[in-house]
């Protein structure tokens, strides 16, 4: 699956034997989890039309991985989730210990418009 960001796009290794909302957050995670420049903007707009679909299952999932002890989440091993919602943007931010990766990166998400 391959994901726009501001800072260009990427492919993300997805697997089939997750639910989709599940399949999404893990593989977008997983890249920024890796980000070499730091900080990763996801757009809403720019996602498959699947995470659409699933957007409040995703971000159940992510308030899900915010909350639980890193080491309960493999690829967040090395650092702590935070979310945070501000006028229909959802970040999700990962910290890490000095020199272990990137001090921070975010994902940001905006739900797409809802057809009247």
């Amino acid at each position: 699956m391959r994901v726009k960001t501001w800072s260009g796009e990427f492919e993300v290794q997805v697997r089939e034997d997750l639910p989709p909302a599940v399949r999404i957050v893990n593989a977008i995670i997983e890249k920024l989890v890796h980000a070499p420049e730091g900080r990763t903007e996801v757009r809403m707009q720019d996602l498959p039309e699947q995470a659409r679909i699933d957007w409040p299952k995703i971000v159940n999932r992510l308030k899900i991985l915010a909350s639980v002890d890193p080491v309960a989440f493999p690829k967040a091993r090395a650092g702590r989730f935070e979310l945070f919602e501000n006028r229909g943007h959802f970040w999700v931010r990962v910290e890490f210990p000095p020199g272990a990766a990137p001090e921070s990166v975010c994902l940001v998400w905006r739900p797409a418009p809802v057809a009247a």
